[in-house]
C-alpha cells in the first residue's frame, strides 16, 4: 500500500499530529469557503476590508471554535494585513491564552510581540 501524496505537487504527505491536522483542516476549509462568504458580505456592506473582518469575527464567534487557538490567530493575521497592529497583537495574545502547546505558544507570543512593535518604515 503506497503512502498518500499531495495532489498538486505529487510529493508524499507527511504524517501530522492531531493539532496540526485540525489546523490544516480549518485552513483548507477557510481557503475554500472564505471567498464566497466575504464576497456575499461585501455586496451587503460595500467594503471589502470590512467584509473580511466581519467574516473573521463570525469564524471566531462560532461556539465550536471558541477554544481553538488558531481561530483568533487567523483573525490576527487579517488585522495585521489591515494595518490594525494593536488589535492583531490582542488577537495573538488571545490565541496564546487558548493553547497548551509550548511550541505554538512560543510562535504566537513571537507574533504578538512583532505586532506590538513599531511598523517598519
Amino acid at each position: 500500500m503506497s503512502s498518500p501524496v499531495d495532489r498538486r505537487s505529487g510529493k508524499p504527505l507527511e504524517p501530522v499530529t492531531g493539532n496540526e491536522a485540525a489546523r490544516r483542516a480549518v485552513a483548507a476549509v477557510w481557503r475554500q469557503e472564505s471567498a464566497k462568504i466575504v464576497a456575499g458580505v461585501a455586496r451587503l456592506v460595500r467594503d471589502l476590508g470590512l467584509a473580511e473582518e466581519l467574516a473573521q469575527d463570525a469564524l471566531v464567534a462560532e461556539p465550536a471554535l471558541r477554544r481553538y487557538p488558531w481561530a483568533p490567530a487567523v483573525r490576527a493575521d487579517l488585522l495585521l494585513k489591515l494595518g490594525r497592529r494593536a488589535e492583531a497583537a490582542a488577537a495573538f495574545e488571545q490565541a496564546v491564552a487558548l493553547t497548551r502547546n509550548l511550541r505554538e505558544r512560543a510562535l504566537l507570543l513571537q507574533r504578538a510581540a512583532a505586532a506590538s512593535a513599531a511598523p517598519p518604515p
